[in-house]
């Protein structure tokens, strides 16, 4: 499972790269830039965010997408709760039996996806398209709808399918 921390600070410093730079590489047919991801998503009965990277290589008005990310979630064990205690520390203690556990018991779950997307962009900056998102227990096929912020390629978004939404702000061209 994939380090919440370091999975975060990847996605900001490549989106910051992809806000910030006209183009990965040009090509005679089109461009290819980097992108980013970061947004609350509900996938069947879990709410999270979604922290992802990827491609977007743009022709004409034609936007294709590919993100890979991890999906942060509360961790479903109930069994388990964080508390503080009066000296200040902050440990993870069983329920059931009353005895401290393991902090990895209280963390977060990270949960890995992927994204392929297809768009058509218009002038006026809105963005339609359709897409799927793949994880180990939920494929889901879903509808995007995006408004991009002048020519930096920053964008908000949202998505909806079968058990899956999003929102978020996105970094592309």
């Amino acid at each position: 499972m994939p380090n919440p921390n370091w999975l975060m600070l990847a996605t900001v410093a490549l989106a910051t790269l992809s806000f910030e730079t006209e183009a990965w590489a040009q090509y005679d047919n089109g461009t290819l830039d980097v992108t980013g991801e970061l947004g609350y998503a509900r996938v069947g009965e879990r709410d999270g965010v979604e922290l992802g990277i990827g491609g977007r290589y743009g022709w004409n008005d034609l936007r294709l997408s590919g993100v890979i990310g991890g999906f942060v979630y509360a961790n479903e064990d109930d069994r388990f709760r964080s508390e503080t205690l009066g000296n200040g520390n902050t440990v993870c203690r069983d329920t059931s039996n009353g005895q401290f556990s393991d902090s990895s018991n209280c963390a977060a779950d990270v949960s890995a996806y992927g994204k392929i997307e297809a768009a058509w962009a218009f002038d006026n900056g809105l963005e339609i398209g359709v897409g799927g998102r793949f994880t180990e227990d939920l494929n889901t096929p879903f509808g995007t709808l995006a408004y991009r912020f002048g020519q930096g390629g920053g964008a908000i978004y949202a998505t909806g399918g079968d058990d899956y939404i999003g929102i978020g702000i996105g970094f592309r061209r």
